[in-house]
């Protein structure tokens, strides 16, 4: 489902420039992307609200309708975060299984010398 273009685009004109600032000059690819992944994340929260707003001045079969496009925004932005932290955690574990293996190799060095 395509969203409101008010809210996405309202939120993208605020977002992109302070994350691209907060990031610095140069931002590497995975930087982007979930900055970019954030942003779609505030307009889907963005969409929500208004449907909200909708389905709460709406009645009968609008209302119901409406109402089962926030069930299922919701569904998929739920699903969008669960994704999103089981990847921040993956790349969590991977440093500090980076971290381990560079503290091995430098022992190992520092014992050889």
């Amino acid at each position: 489902m395509p969203l409101p273009k008010t809210g996405a685009s309202v939120i993208e004109q605020h977002a992109r420039p302070a994350v691209g600032a907060s990031q610095g000059a140069s931002i590497s690819e995975t930087d982007e992307f979930i900055a970019a992944l954030a942003i779609d994340l505030c307009a889907i929260k963005a969409s929500i609200g208004d449907l909200k707003s909708q389905a709460a001045a709406a009645r009968g079969k609008a209302k119901t309708a409406l109402e089962q496009q926030i069930t299922a925004l919701s569904a998929q932005l739920n699903a969008t975060q669960h994704k999103l932290a089981q990847r921040n955690a993956a790349t969590v574990h991977r440093c500090k299984d980076l971290q381990h293996g560079m503290r091995a190799a430098i022992g190992d060095v520092t014992q050889s010398v």
